[in-house]
């Protein structure tokens, strides 16, 4: 499996770089709009694009043939893309946190209370998404593989609002008035 996982770095390493720039410079540009630790939400998601492409280079290059022939289970494989996944997503998490602290250093305010709101928001609806579209990446064609990688990560972040306006409902006591909407 050790190494499964060194090939899909080498993949992930081209698209790696330029998600990691461009996560840095966005959180400079959201700096000015919103509060910068809301990148945490965006910058796992975006950081896990790279094990996406690892399994549509696989397809593409017809690895997935050759793999049959080596002494790795198909559990290792997917499990190894899960590892790989979550590995992006906590590189994204701790790339995002660098514009935070620079931002930080030149006296903006950033709670520790976002910074915990916003990673966890970012890393759940990530993980929801990979849960997902991971296991569906083996099942359908590249084409339709890429759609429910898309719509997974839409579905993920439409069960975590819906799981923090019931939270909501229920503070204010509205939970009958929200439970008969949807």
């Amino acid at each position: 499996m050790k190494g499964v996982f060194v090939k899909d770095l080498y993949i992930a390493r081209s698209n790696i770089l330029v998600t990691i720039v461009s996560l840095v410079v966005l959180g400079f540009g959201l700096s000015f709009l919103l509060e910068t630790s809301a990148l945490l939400v965006l910058a796992p998601v975006a950081s896990t694009t790279a094990a996406f492409i690892s399994i549509t280079s696989d397809t593409a290059s017809k690895w997935n043939k050759n793999v049959i022939t080596m002494p790795v289970s198909r559990n290792q494989i997917i499990g190894e893309k899960f590892l790989l996944y979550i590995l992006l997503a906590v590189l994204g998490m701790l790339t995002a946190l660098v514009p935070c602290a620079v931002i930080v250093c030149f006296g903006m305010d950033i709670t520790f209370h976002s910074l915990l709101l916003y990673e966890s928001i970012g890393m759940s609806a990530t993980l929801l998404a990979g849960d997902i579209s991971l296991p569906c990446a083996y099942l359908f064609d590249p084409e339709k593989s890429q759609i429910v990688f898309m719509m997974s990560f839409m579905a993920s972040a439409g069960i975590i609002t819906r799981l923090v306006l019931c939270k909501k409902a229920k503070e204010c006591g509205h939970e009958k008035d929200f439970a008969g909407r949807g």
